[in-house]
């Protein structure tokens, strides 16, 4: 069982916005991820996936409670809707992560995936 701040979403809850350079952006349509937060597109065979899960539990626990939010595409075959999601996002591999800024905005993370990292990650500033 998952701690309540993991968040599973469904594909329809990620909007496209377009920004004033033309770039599209993503936001999160969730009032719980206004404030930060972490966005993560995963798959149940992918052991990196299940790492990063492993390392966002232990952040939670031990450092600082966030939301955690994310898409299961094991199943993406199937899903229309996730598979067009999915290519306009660009996700290429998995697990694809993202952090949240404040009103939504997620942003694309590389970035290292300790439990300490991810906590800091987590909390946008203003």
């Amino acid at each position: 069982m998952e701690p309540l701040s993991f968040i599973e979403v469904k594909p329809s809850i990620i909007r496209k916005k377009f920004e004033a350079d033309g770039n599209k952006a993503f936001f999160i349509n969730n009032e719980m991820a206004k404030s930060g937060g972490i966005f993560a597109i995963v798959v149940d065979w992918c052991h990196y996936c299940r790492e990063l899960k492993k390392n966002i539990y232990e952040a939670q626990m031990t450092i600082s409670p966030f939301p955690f939010f994310y898409i299961n595409a094991t199943k993406a075959k199937n899903d229309i809707e996730l598979n067009e999601k999915m290519k306009d996002m660009d996700v290429e591999y998995f697990p694809k992560v993202y952090t949240i800024e404040f009103g939504g905005k997620l942003n694309e993370y590389d970035g290292d995936r300790t439990p300490m990292a991810l906590s800091h990650m987590a909390r946008p500033s203003h």
